[in-house]
């Protein structure tokens, strides 16, 4: 998989390198001389319509010259800045979907006028906020940063002194993306299309419904009819755009009586069942162009000149494909996969008929995972939710969780060969230590995050902080495991060799005797390409039924786990995130999420040439004294 070198196999970033190593020699009189500076100060733009006054004021230690005032006599200090964190963890944990930054700030006000000026700025809800830090004294790259977050949370105490105690909370523009929502509706005559298609009364139409509308238009399929006029051959895929939009059409064979329900919907006739889809890539583009993002919001990872792009997996699992063609087909596979060996009724992407390939987004092969329409309109429909103080009105779902529920199918019907994420394009703002453009701050980034092994790739050389010694920069490490009773049971022997559990590279990890025994599955359960082929030429031949579904899921899953510690690689297999580490230094930036350390005294197993510690946690911690820490968090990655 091309991605895992970019995404899940990072490098720790030389210039940070070559900076801890500097501290290490650095005399015990540098820890003390250090001082670390932070600064909050408004930009003048909002993420709201709410009003935001800017007036230049401060928080920090940038503004000495006026930090004092007069109120009733007394001289009191305008702002002290208390504490400020700054974290990006992911969402919701996940070390696939990181790079989302929150902040947290402490600060105190001391007399009215100032808080008055507060309150116009960093208490308005979308307010935005730069956050600049670094080390004084110290300019290289890795010594300082600057983020950019919104303010979504404010308040404040108030003490006997009638000073206020003040918080806001603010997240990078990335997490903002989590309330986008999948465009609205949309006049039918706004499409263009020809006389026919769609029902007379029909005014507006939301997003699935144009999908829907435009499907039909780009085969000539009017209102009240079910195929279009031409005949279609069993097994075989024809496409057609329309404004710019990539649809295709297949005829597969009907299902088995009962299963003609909302799972896998289409156009039934006699042995046959028609069916439309539209890929994924035209997804994105619909979103792109409704957003109110001016630069989009969707990026496939994919260059067009080199094809080079996050691919579907390793060679032999791109044969895979999908374990149930009514819902998803993947743009990859061998011709014939879903039709006998040899035969001409064949389901075959690469014919004559290629697709008309309209955009960057449907040339990728993730953009050319095809998805039924009715699918794909039901998803939409069913996160429609009750607009507020409008009965029976229908807001748009987000579209984050619209794209979720999509990826889940896809996932599901490839058994976890395929399983997308969408994370932020300007990744790693810590690590590149700048401020994204306005355009660029919500362009979104979708990727495959399977984890599958990959041959030819190197794994790059983790840190090694050292814990004693003069050359020691750690301040604390901790280890923890987070098992759990469905992780035991993984584990076990049964499992493994049942090809139900990945689990086969932690037992060679711990174990020193009985290891093939361990790690061979028995006879009887071992999967091979050609069980997973003649299931789906039974699909092709004989139909679709929701249990030959189950059965190729299961199979493509098994093959998967029996043959991940097999693979010959450099790559990490992906395995259950077992042990986590966690190593506290003085404030650095410039380090890459999912970069590998490792701690010089570690029990020896840790210190495996096969294991090191990813970092999926960064925060920046401030207390507003002069002092900063970068607290990392990771977890154990056997390769």
């Amino acid at each position: 998989m091309a991605l895992s070198k970019t995404l899940f196999n990072p490098g720790f970033s030389p210039a940070a390198a070559k900076e801890l190593n500097r501290r290490g020699s650095m005399p015990d009189s540098w820890k003390y001389k250090k001082y670390a500076y932070i600064n909050l100060k408004l930009t003048g733009k909002s993420a709201s319509t709410i009003c935001v006054e800017d007036d230049g004021l401060v928080i920090g230690d940038s503004n000495v010259s006026s930090m004092y005032t007069n109120e009733g006599g007394v001289r009191k200090p305008k702002i002290v800045l208390q504490s400020v964190n700054v974290v990006n963890q992911g969402n919701n944990g996940s070390y696939t979907d990181a790079y989302l930054y929150e902040i947290d700030a402490s600060f105190k006000v001391y007399n009215k006028n100032t808080m008055d000026r507060v309150e116009k700025g960093f208490f308005r809800l979308g307010a935005e906020m730069q956050i600049s830090f670094g080390w004084r004294g110290y300019t290289s790259a890795v010594n300082k940063g600057t983020i950019l977050a919104s303010i979504y949370n404010f308040g404040f105490s108030m003490e006997a002194d009638g000073s206020y105690v003040c918080n806001v909370k603010a997240m990078s523009a990335a997490g903002l993306f989590a309330q986008e929502t999948a465009g609205g509706e949309t006049t039918v005559e706004s499409l263009g299309l020809p006389e026919g298609i769609a029902p007379e009364e029909t005014t507006f139409s939301n997003l699935m419904e144009s999908f829907k509308l435009m499907a039909k238009a780009a085969f000539g399929i009017k209102d009240g009819e079910k195929t279009p006029k031409k005949d279609l051959k069993d097994n075989q895929v024809r496409y057609r755009s329309y404004k710019d939009y990539q649809f295709a059409i297949l005829e597969l064979e009907k299902p088995a009586v009962g299963m003609w329900d909302s799972f896998v919907k289409g156009i039934g006739f006699g042995d046959d069942a028609t069916v439309l889809y539209t890929s994924l890539g035209s997804i994105f583009d619909y979103l792109n162009k409704t957003t109110k993002n001016a630069g989009g919001l969707f990026w496939i990872n994919y260059n067009p000149a080199t094809q080079s792009e996050s691919k579907l997996g390793p060679p032999e699992l791109t044969d895979i494909g999908s374990a149930n063609p009514f819902r998803t087909v993947l743009p990859v596979g061998k011709a014939g996969v879903y039709a006998k060996a040899g035969g001409t009724q064949k389901i075959n992407f690469y014919s004559t008929k290629s697709p008309k390939l309209s955009s960057t987004y449907n040339k990728s092969l993730i953009g050319m995972i095809l998805l039924n329409i009715d699918t794909v309109a039901e998803v939409y429909s069913g996160l429609q939710g009750e607009a507020p103080g409008a009965k029976g009105v229908k807001s748009p779902p987000k579209t984050a969780e619209f794209l979720s529920k999509l990826f889940s199918i896809i996932e599901e019907d490839t058994g976890g060969v395929v399983r997308l994420h969408i994370r932020p394009k300007s990744v790693d703002v810590d690590a590149h230590n700048f401020v994204p453009e306005p355009s660029k701050r919500q362009f979104m980034e979708v990727y495959n995050g399977a984890m599958i092994p990959v041959k030819g790739v190197k794994n790059p050389t983790p840190y090694t902080f050292k814990v004693l010694g003069q050359a020691s920069i750690t301040r604390n490490v901790s280890l923890a495991s987070d098992f759990d009773t469905d992780l035991l049971i993984k584990a076990s022997q049964k499992s493994i060799k049942e090809g139900s559990s990945n689990m086969a590279g932690l037992s060679l990890l711990y174990s020193n005797c009985g290891i093939a025994d361990v790690i061979t599955p028995d006879e009887n359960t071992i999967v091979k390409m050609q069980h997973i082929e003649d299931r789906k030429a039974d699909i092709g031949e004989n139909g679709w039924s929701a249990e030959k579904s189950s059965t190729l899921t299961s199979l493509i899953q098994k093959y998967m786990m029996q043959n991940a510690h097999n693979i010959p690689s450099g790559a990490y297999a992906e395995i259950p995130m077992m042990l986590k580490l966690g190593v506290t230094i003085d404030g650095i930036t410039g380090v890459k999420y999912m970069s590998p350390i490792k701690i010089d005294r570690m029990p020896s197993i840790y210190n495996n040439s096969n294991i090191d510690f990813a970092i999926t946690s960064i925060e920046h911690s401030f207390d507003g004294q002069g002092d900063w820490t970068t607290t990392y968090e990771t977890v154990m990655r056997i390769k």
